[in-house]
C-alpha cells in the first residue's frame, strides 16, 4: 500500500488517535477532541489517497471529495477497532472500491450527456445520421423532406428555414400540448424557442431532439445539423473558457488542502481554527459555484454566440431564453396535477 500521502509521523498519530478514541467511546469518556482529529485527516485523506496511490486525475479527485464528505461519520462509525486492521488500510480499502464505483457512474453519465453530439457518424453523402437510424431518418423520409440541407448551407439560412416552416395548427385537446402550439404560430416565438434548444443542446437525447422537431414542425436532421454547425463554433471559446474554469477550481483546491492541513494541528487557538473553518467553508462554496457554473456554460451555446449568430443582443437572446424556459415550467406543472 502507498502512503505518500502521509508521514511516518502522521500515520502514527492517526492509529494512536483512533485506538485512543474507540477506548474512550467504550468506556463512555468524552472523545470530542480525537474525533474531530480523525475526522478532519479522513476527509484530507478522502482526497489524496485516490490522487497519490490510485493516481485518479485532480479534477475527478476533488468531484470525488466532495461527494464523500457528507459519508465521513458513516465510514469513521463503521470501523471495527477490534478487527486489527490499521485504520489507514481500512479506509484505503474503503475508499478504492468507492473511487472505482464512482470513476464508473461518472463514464455513465458523461456518455449519457455527450451522446447527442457522438452518437452522430459521417457517412457517403455528406448527411449526418444517428448509428441506429430512427423512422424519420430512413431513405424516403429524407427524400421527401423539404428543408433537406446541403453542408455547406449556413446557421443564418438553416435558422431561417425553421423559423418561417410551417408551423402547427391543430390541437389535440390536450392543455400542455394546446399552450405549446399556439405559442410557436408566430416566427417570433419560434425564434425564441430555437434560442432556448440552442442553449440547451448539449443535454438533449436522441429523442428529445426527435421531439422538440416534432413540436417545431421541421426535420430533426435539420436540428442536427443547426447543432453540430453551432458546436464547431463555440469548440474554441469553450476550451478556453474550461481551462479558465480549471485553474479557478485548482487554485482553490489548493488553499483548501493547505487549510485542512492545518487545521489537523491541535495546537491552534481557537480564534485561529475558526478563522480557517470559515476560509473552508467559503472555498468549499467557490468550487461548488465554479463547477455549476462551468456546467451550466457547457449545456450548449452560449447567448453571446447565439446573438451573433443571429444578429440579436445578448440582452435580447437571455429575455428570449427565459421566457421560453418559464413557459416549459408551466407546462410542465399542467403535467404535474
Amino acid at each position: 500500500m502507498n502512503c505518500s500521502y502521509l508521514s511516518k509521523s502522521e500515520i502514527k498519530k492517526l492509529e494512536d488517535t483512533v485506538k485512543i478514541m474507540f477506548d474512550k467511546k467504550r468506556n463512555n469518556i468524552p472523545f470530542d477532541v480525537e474525533y474531530e482529529y480523525v475526522k478532519k485527516t479522513t476527509e484530507l485523506l478522502f482526497f489524496l489517497i485516490p490522487y497519490r496511490s490510485f493516481y485518479i486525475d485532480r479534477d475527478l479527485c476533488s468531484e470525488f471529495y466532495l461527494s464523500m464528505l457528507n459519508k465521513t461519520d458513516h465510514i469513521i462509525n463503521s470501523y471495527r477497532i477490534a478487527s486489527n486492521v490499521p485504520y489507514l488500510a481500512y479506509l484505503h480499502i474503503i475508499l478504492r472500491t468507492r473511487t472505482r464505483t464512482f470513476v464508473r457512474l461518472k463514464n455513465q453519465r458523461e456518455i449519457k450527456e455527450n451522446k447527442f453530439i457522438t452518437t452522430y457518424i459521417k457517412i457517403e453523402n455528406s448527411m449526418d445520421v444517428f448509428e441506429e437510424e430512427e423512422e424519420y431518418l430512413t431513405e424516403s423520409y429524407i427524400d421527401e423532406d423539404p428543408l433537406e440541407i446541403d453542408t455547406d448551407t449556413t446557421i443564418e439560412n438553416i435558422i431561417a428555414d425553421i423559423s418561417t416552416s410551417t408551423p402547427l395548427d391543430e390541437n389535440n385537446g390536450d392543455e400542455e400540448h394546446d399552450i405549446l402550439v399556439e405559442f410557436l404560430k408566430t416566427k417570433k416565438n419560434r425564434e425564441k424557442f430555437l434560442a432556448f434548444i440552442l442553449n440547451n443542446i448539449n443535454v438533449l437525447t436522441d429523442k428529445e431532439i426527435n421531439l422538440l422537431s416534432q413540436i417545431m414542425n421541421v426535420s430533426p436532421n435539420t436540428i442536427a445539423k443547426l447543432s453540430i454547425k453551432m458546436h464547431e463554433i463555440n469548440e474554441e471559446r469553450t476550451i478556453k473558457r474550461n481551462n479558465l474554469y480549471e485553474l479557478k477550481i485548482n487554485n482553490y483546491w489548493k488553499r483548501y488542502i493547505i487549510i485542512i492541513s492545518e487545521l489537523c494541528d491541535d495546537s491552534l487557538s481557537k480564534e485561529k481554527r475558526s478563522e480557517l473553518e470559515t476560509q473552508k467553508a467559503y472555498l468549499l462554496s467557490s468550487i461548488k459555484r465554479c463547477r455549476e457554473e462551468k456546467f451550466n456554460t457547457n449545456r450548449g451555446a452560449t447567448i453571446k454566440v447565439i446573438a451573433e449568430e443571429t444578429n440579436n443582443s445578448t440582452t435580447c437572446i437571455g429575455m428570449w431564453i427565459r421566457e421560453v424556459d418559464e413557459l416549459l415550467k408551466k407546462i410542465e406543472q399542467i403535467m404535474e396535477t
